[in-house]
């Protein structure tokens, strides 16, 4: 739980450097890349610390496709251009790379959660008919989200 929030900090970090480095280029010099780059990154990274394990890769991915345009561009600077929004947004990739790769850490048993055996003396706080429709945990029946993957009942019970 500890490795998913530092991993969802720093991929929201670097994703803020990605978008303060785009802040420092102009739309038609390429800036809408870093943009859209540091929007999908932070977004994909929210998504995959709510418990969207499948898709854990995509993160990682879209750092590893944004470092191509940036590196790029690095090596194609002319002499009177400044290379600080290159480097910004290179730091910004590692950062968020590196967060990225703190999220693919997957749950034990092959997506599965696993918990300990509830004790006897505890089965009666919970409903057996209880459980949450993302993650398949019981909780108690007026809980207003899970408690374990934070999924909002209030609004899966009005329907």
């Amino acid at each position: 739980m500890l490795a998913n929030r530092i991993g969802l900090g720093l991929a929201v970090l670097g994703a803020t450097a990605i978008m303060a480095a785009a802040c420092l280029v102009r739309i038609v010099d390429g800036a809408w890349i870093l943009i859209a780059a540091s929007i999908g990154i932070g977004a994909s990274a929210l998504w995959v610390s709510r418990g969207n394990h499948r898709g854990a890769d995509l993160p990682v991915a879209l750092c590893i496709l944004a470092s191509v345009p940036v590196l790029a561009g690095a090596a194609l600077q002319h002499g009177s251009v400044s290379l600080l929004p290159h480097a910004i947004a290179a730091l910004g990739l590692a950062i968020s790379l590196a967060g990225s790769l703190l999220l693919t850490r997957r749950p034990a048993a092959g997506g599965r959660f696993t918990d300990p055996p509830t004790p006897p003396e505890f089965r009666s706080i919970y409903s057996t008919d209880a459980s949450c429709p993302r993650c398949r945990r019981p909780i108690e029946a007026p809980a207003r989200t899970c408690g374990y993957c934070g999924f909002a009942m209030n609004r899966y019970r009005r329907r």
